[in-house]
């Protein structure tokens, strides 16, 4: 189960996303941008808030990512101890 899922959102590299298996509306994401609209889970959400994002003044197009890690300039391991399953609708 995703903790996080995007619904809107503006997709940078489309040869990089799979499919979840057994769907035929949602991806695993890679790096995205324009982030619209994203639904959470409690857990999600209490992931999100435990890295403690304002410290860190991220746009949230730049935090999702790497709580996912699928960020391509950031260390993401350095970053966010409890990575997030991110998910999104195709």
């Amino acid at each position: 189960m995703c903790g996080f899922s995007y619904l809107g959102r503006k997709i940078l590299r489309h040869s990089d996303e799979a499919w979840v298996e057994g769907t035929s509306s949602l991806v695993w994401p890679h790096y995205s941008y324009w982030t619209l609209s994203y639904m959470l889970t409690y857990r999600g959400a209490w992931k999100l808030v435990q890295q403690n994002p304002l410290s860190k003044l991220l746009p949230v197009d730049e935090y999702l990512p790497i709580m996912f890690d699928k960020h391509p300039e950031y260390d993401c391991v350095l970053l966010r101890p409890q990575p997030i399953l991110g998910g999104s609708v195709k």
